[in-house]
């Protein structure tokens, strides 16, 4: 079972015009661990390529290089690298969620160990930055540092905010935007810092709202999606303790005596347990899944008005279908 990365009818497939460059980040990302001399380094990464991701950051990255006028070998590199980093926050995620499948195969931890898996999530952090030091990509490997950095502030920011109910719309937000939406907008700054860009503001500007938009749709999906779509059981992220917006603006709009019965069955757990479907139609009469959406939209039309500063290309326009894609992934 495998999570699925279908572009919808109504949306042209923006990964089109980098199909050939995707292709050799694939191949970048099959031999770049082959060095370690280590067995079960490669034995680790080849379970994680048998199911790969939807590879958005480095479509992305490519886009936003083509976008500036050039796509070179260190573009194709840097596009391997951002995936080794995303695939690595998700080892460490399922590690302290305890997750048992992640698209659609077993998690690390679970096909091996907690600690192959936090040892393999550090490999390929050190291996990305390797790789950027080594091609002396200096102003990029700053860039690249400073997300890292900033996604692991997030990662104890969301410690602290475990199964936290009385948490605020700003305090989500901020922990998105650091978490998630700070390495989307990472992988479109290396793009055009990467192709000689004169500035990366707007492809920056572009790439945090897609982030944004992003998170809030993929917290959507535990509400609306179904696990073969999502790659993963739908209510999970609410089981592991994560509050998300549809469920922050529903409590919010609910009167004070559903809110606290929903919030006893949350803390107790009696929610999961047959009664997941209750869950979903508190949050949808309550206007989560509705406020959610309308958020998700307005940081699209942000991120779309950001690549009007941008020549017109078709980079460009695959960029706001990119969007598109994302918006539509709850429709």
């Amino acid at each position: 079972m495998e999570a699925r990365f279908n572009v919808d009818a109504r949306v042209h497939d923006f990964r089109a015009l980098v199909e050939e460059d995707v292709a050799q980040v694939e191949e970048f990302l099959k031999y770049c661990c082959k060095a370690s001399g280590v067995g079960l380094v490669e034995e680790v990464w080849d379970h994680l390529l048998a199911a790969p991701g939807k590879r958005l950051r480095p479509i992305l990255l490519l886009l936003a290089a083509r976008a500036h006028g050039h796509v070179g070998s260190h573009t194709v590199m840097a596009g391997a690298v951002v995936e080794m980093i995303h695939t690595a926050t998700l080892i460490h995620d399922d590690v302290v969620d305890k997750a048992t499948v992640r698209r659609g195969q077993p998690t690390v931890n679970r096909r091996w160990h907690d600690g192959i898996a936090l040892m393999m999530g550090d490999f390929l952090y050190s291996k990305g930055f390797q790789l950027f030091t080594a091609a002396g990509l200096q102003s990029e490997m700053a860039v690249l540092a400073d997300t890292t950095n900033r996604m692991s502030v997030a990662e104890m920011m969301q410690f602290e905010y475990h199964t936290k109910l009385d948490m605020s719309e700003e305090e989500y937000l901020l922990l998105i935007r650091e978490k998630t939406a700070s390495l989307i907008e990472a992988s479109c700054s290396l793009g055009a810092l990467l192709a000689g860009a004169d500035s990366v503001e707007p492809v920056s500007t572009y790439g945090n709202n897609v982030g944004l938009a992003f998170q809030i749709t993929d917290d959507l999906l535990d509400y609306l999606g179904d696990e073969y779509v999502v790659g993963k059981p739908v209510g999970s992220d609410l089981r592991d303790g994560k509050v998300t917006l549809p469920l922050i603006t529903a409590l919010g709009n609910a009167p004070p005596s559903e809110r606290r019965r929903i919030e006893t069955e949350i803390r107790s757990g009696a929610i999961f347990e047959e009664r997941w479907p209750q869950m979903v139609r508190f949050v949808h009469t309550h206007g989560g899944i509705e406020a959610a959406l309308a958020r998700a939209r307005r940081f699209g039309s942000q991120a779309k008005r950001a690549l009007l500063r941008l020549p017109s290309t078709p980079e460009r326009e695959a960029l706001a279908d990119a969007v598109d894609f994302i918006l539509h992934r709850c429709n």
